[in-house]
């Protein structure tokens, strides 16, 4: 990755290392936070990969591919038995019939079974009424983005062309999703969420605060992956000055 990838990508790290220690009690007190920060620890570990594949393009994706269907095996392993008890507390056999699945059989389907699963699922917490009638069970909008955005990359990994220049090419584009994923996720939820601690936790969110603008001078802003703000709270909405 190139400098301003590698700032941006310790910031990160700077944002992940917020959740320690005492501090990884009181963000677990807002779920919402809570699930923000894991899934931002997955995604940095996701960059690394990818960003150590891409520099040997190795075939098959190695450690990355593994990486990746251990995260999707997680997540839609989540999303399973939401959909499974949404389906019996409603009364939907056939969705029962089609869902249903203990956690370990998802790590014995094979890389095409666990995408067409996987593809399934998707489809269906996104028919018309899902979002909303899944959401007292759990799967939440963030969730569920994070549930196509792993499926997405687990679903590249396990298609990646044999030439090596190809791979490469694949690889920075999933290294850029990555990232920006992980802005997105910084700038819309961890920032506005991390606002709760200004008055109850003031050394907290100073700690917050601070990890964000760590190294921003030497990055010189932007997302790494192309999107996202300049993450740097003192120079966006997260001022100190800002009254919302």
């Amino acid at each position: 990755m190139d400098k301003e990838e590698a700032t941006r990508l310790d910031m990160f790290r700077s944002v992940r290392d917020v959740r320690t220690g005492p501090n990884a009690a009181l963000i677990a007190t807002i779920a919402a936070l809570n699930d923000a920060f894991i899934a931002h620890d997955g995604g940095i570990a996701m960059i690394e990969a990818l960003d150590i594949q891409r520099a040997t393009a190795a075939a098959g994706g190695g450690a990355a591919k593994r990486l990746a269907r251990a995260q999707f095996e997680s997540i839609i392993s989540d999303v399973d038995g939401i959909v499974t008890a949404y389906a019996a507390i409603t009364n939907n056999a056939d969705l029962l019939n089609l869902v249903d699945h203990q956690i370990s059989a998802f790590t014995l389907m094979s890389d095409e079974a666990l995408r067409t699963h996987g593809a399934f699922l998707s489809g269906k917490i996104a028919e018309p009424g899902m979002p909303a009638a899944l959401l007292p069970y759990g799967l939440t909008p963030a969730k569920a983005t994070l549930y196509n955005q792993r499926l997405t990359t687990y679903h590249a990994l396990i298609n990646l062309p044999d030439e090596r220049a190809q791979q490469e090419s694949a690889f920075v584009l999933l290294i850029d999703q990555q990232f920006d994923a992980c802005n997105l996720r910084i700038d819309l939820v961890m920032d506005k969420l991390m606002r709760q601690f200004r008055e109850s936790n003031p050394a907290l969110y100073l700690l917050y605060r601070e990890s964000r603008a760590l190294n921003e001078a030497a990055g010189g802003g932007g997302g790494g992956g192309g999107g996202g703000s300049s993450g740097d709270p003192s120079s966006s909405s997260e001022s100190s000055s800002s009254s919302s």
